[in-house]
Parts: C-alpha cells; structure tokens; sequence
C-alpha cells in the first residue's frame, strides 16, 4: 500500500513538473499578437468596406492581411506608413485581400514591415484612398530587436536590451524583427523622408535603396520590399490628388503634418494656407513651439534622410490625380 502510494504521489508530481514546464514554455513564447482594425470607407467610396489584421506567432514570425469588400473591380496600391507595400485586387463582386508573411511562403506577400502603429491605406489609380485607418500599436515598451546566435545561425528576438545581453545576443539598432535586422542579406529598402519639420502621412518623399543590407534598412526604420532594383521606383504609391497642411492635436501639443484634406479632418485636424512646415504654421493654434520641446525638432531633422529638403511646394501639386 506504501508502495503504490508512493508511485501515485511520484506520478502527480511528474504531471504537475511537466504541467509547469509546459505552462512556463507558454509564457516564455506568448509574445503571440493578434490585433485587428476596421478600414474606415471615404467619400470617394462610401459603400466600400474593409479590415486589417496582423499575427505575430514569434518576433519575426507572422502574418498580416488587408481585405477589402464593396470596391469597384480592378487593382489598388496598398500603403502602410506612406510606403507602397503591394496591390489588392478586387474580383467581379468587389472583394480583394493581400496577405503577406514572415517568413515568406506560397503566394504570400513578403512582410518586411511592422504595421503596428502605423497608417494603413487602400489608393485606387486616381490617387483617392478609397479605405484608410491606422493599426493599433501593443507598446511592448522598453523592447528592442535582439540578435541571437542559434542552430541555423542568428535569430531575432524581441526582448528589452539587458536581456538581450544577457543571453548572449547583440542588440539591433531596429525596435522590431519585422524586417529582421539579424538577416544578413542585401535588400530593397523603402524610406520616408520627413521634410520641413512634418510628419508626413499621405503623400511623403519617399525613398528606394537597393543594395543595403536589412540591419540598414531596420536602422533608418525602412520597408522590405520584394523588387529586385528602384528603377522603377517599387516604393512610392500613386499620390494623393491634393495634399493640405493641416494642424493636427496629438496629446499636449499641435503637430504640423501634410495629409489629404479628408484625413485632416478625420483626426480633427485644422487646414492652413502655408505650403511649409518651417516655420511651423500651427504656432498660436494651441499650443507654441517652445512648449513642444526640443526633442520634436531633433525627430524632425533625424527623420529628413538623404533625400529630403523638399519643402511642402512638393506636396500641394497634385489636383490632376497624375504621379510624378
């Protein structure tokens, strides 16, 4: 009887080591994400619908779609952060999705970008966003891009800096592993150029690199895209018709952004007649540009690129729907 009794309790405690084993590898790879977000229709097509979603099974491991419902038939540009990232095609019936994925398999779109906390947007050949929105951010504060040394080579990982360090990894210059940094390859990276001091949105200097290698890319926080050169140009979408100054509020202060006069509004932003962000027309608005801080000016000069220096003459052209 002691005997079975002891190989009973023996038996629990073997489930209950492997339950927590199991329950502690849950932990340590639930960094899973899954966030969704509507696509909000403009006037341009009212009756269009649409969502996107975004999975994140690892660090550098997930998917993200874009689907579309109620769109005339044909192919739109897909644009996440200003960039140029792939076309949607709708069928007969208006439905269209555009998946990618990291890594990349199948007929997937390469996902060489984090969406999160980014702006999303669906531009017909006119230059009209036809369904627009922004993906939510899950804020892993205090997380960076670590590298570590595997099997196979090097992985990336998400972690804080001291725990990348820790466990003998060489942290990345990238807040993320979509690019991954750690790959070692050259790529085709998209940038975006903020120029005059503004946060550019809906129509932004955008940039080609072909050659660089992705830790590049991550570190001027670029977009992978699958091309094999910039000429043409694979990074920069069919802009806007018109794009406006507007005065947006973020938090405790006023930002000056180039944005269509549609989205202005939607972020409950104020149209000026400047075609410049410098000096900063939105000074007196609600809040001076001394209360923003230095800090903003050194993002804005940071954010500017090699390619940047068009003022906002660029951005207000449009009108004809034509790119350049």
């Amino acid at each position: 009887m002691h005997i079975l009794t002891t190989r009973r309790t023996h038996t629990v405690m073997l489930l209950a080591i492997a339950t927590s084993v199991l329950l502690g590898s849950t932990v340590t790879t639930s960094a899973a994400v899954h966030l969704k977000t509507r696509l909000q229709a403009t006037s341009h097509a009212p009756r269009a619908r649409g969502s996107a979603k975004l999975t994140v099974r690892h660090s550098s491991k997930g998917a993200f779609s874009i689907a579309a419902r109620r769109l005339p038939g044909g192919s739109y540009d897909v644009v996440v952060g200003g960039i140029k990232v792939g076309q949607l095609t709708t069928n007969a019936h208006g439905a269209g999705k555009l998946v990618f994925g990291a890594p990349k398999r199948g007929d997937r779109a390469l996902l060489g970008f984090d969406p999160r906390g980014r702006s999303l947007a669906v531009r017909d050949k006119n230059g009209d966003d036809v369904l627009d929105g922004d993906m939510p951010d899950d804020d892993d504060a205090g997380e960076v891009a670590c590298c570590l040394p595997d099997e196979d080579g090097v992985e990336c990982d998400e972690r804080t800096p001291d725990d990348c360090v820790g466990d003998g990894g060489t942290v990345s210059s990238a807040t993320g592993c979509f690019l991954d940094p750690c790959n070692t390859g050259t790529v085709v990276c998209c940038t975006v150029d903020s120029t005059c001091g503004a946060f550019v949105d809906d129509d932004p200097e955008v940039g080609c690199h072909a050659g660089v290698s992705a830790a590049e890319c991550a570190e001027h926080h670029g977009t992978v895209v699958e091309a094999t050169s910039c000429d043409p140009n694979p990074c920069a979408p069919v802009p806007p018709v018109e794009v406006v100054t507007c005065c947006v509020p973020d938090d405790d202060r006023i930002e000056c952004e180039f944005r269509t006069a549609d989205r202005c509004a939607a972020k409950g932003g104020t149209v000026v007649t400047a075609a410049s962000c410098d000096p900063d027309p939105c000074v007196g608005t609600g809040m001076s540009h001394d209360q923003q801080g230095d800090d903003d000016n050194q993002g804005d000069n940071d954010n500017q690129g090699e390619d940047g220096g068009h003022c906002g003459h660029h951005h207000h052209e449009g009108g004809d729907g034509g790119g350049d």
